[in-house]
């Protein structure tokens, strides 16, 4: 819908955008400045502790993240009024590359069931290279709460190519729960308990009164 620059300069010129005296509002909303090596260290505290299966380390970092996406898009959507999935998913996709995550372009999507899309020089995969696993916990998450919202269902997000291993690219997917499933059965999602991190989406919706009507 605006684009990547476009989108950032709306946001400055309207006062959607502000940089006060230590605060920063978007949309109201306030936000900080969290450096990467912070979630590069996160991340690899979670992945050394993921062996404790009780810990549920990497499942709460994903949540964490799939909140975040949920409300920041969420945020926006209700902001811009925007009713039509094509302008939900335009608007998602332009804003999410000021998040410094790396450089974000759709490979295909259909409403209420997938989304591929490929990230370049996303910065905190690039910090593990070169490593033999996927990383980017942190990130699905947040796409995938995003997606929630755009799709207005539940959405979760698998890494089926992740640049801590090859060094140039990520390919995603957003996938509601028939897509997602046959992506646990082939073995592309991330090793973790995918019933307790579904079970809580589904809890933390079910709390929303406006998106539980809608969502579910």
């Amino acid at each position: 819908m605006f684009g990547f620059k476009g989108f950032a300069l709306k946001l400055l010129i309207s006062g959607n955008l502000k940089f006060e005296n230590g605060r920063i509002l978007a949309l109201g909303e306030p936000v900080c400045m969290v450096p990467i090596k912070y979630l590069y260290y996160s991340t690899k505290y979670a992945m050394e502790h993921h062996k404790n299966r009780n810990e549920r380390v990497l499942e709460e970092m994903y949540l964490e993240s799939w909140i975040a996406g949920y409300e920041i898009t969420k945020k926006m959507v209700e902001f811009y009024k925007l009713k039509k999935f094509e302008e939900r998913y335009s608007v998602a996709m332009d804003s999410i590359s000021m998040f410094g995550f790396g450089d974000y372009k759709t490979l295909d999507f259909k409403r209420a069931k997938y989304a591929y899309f490929r990230v370049m020089k996303n910065p905190l995969a690039l910090l593990f290279y070169p490593s033999k696993e996927k990383v980017d916990f942190f990130l699905a998450g947040a796409n995938a709460g995003g997606g929630t919202i755009v799709h207005e269902t539940i959405i979760n997000c698998v890494e089926l190519e992740c640049a801590a291993v090859n060094g140039k690219v990520c390919h995603f997917v957003n996938a509601n729960d028939e897509i997602f499933d046959k992506h646990i059965e082939e073995g592309k999602a991330y090793d973790m308990d995918w019933d307790y991190i579904r079970k809580k989406e589904r809890e933390y919706i079910n709390k929303d009164k406006k998106y539980s009507k809608i969502i579910n």
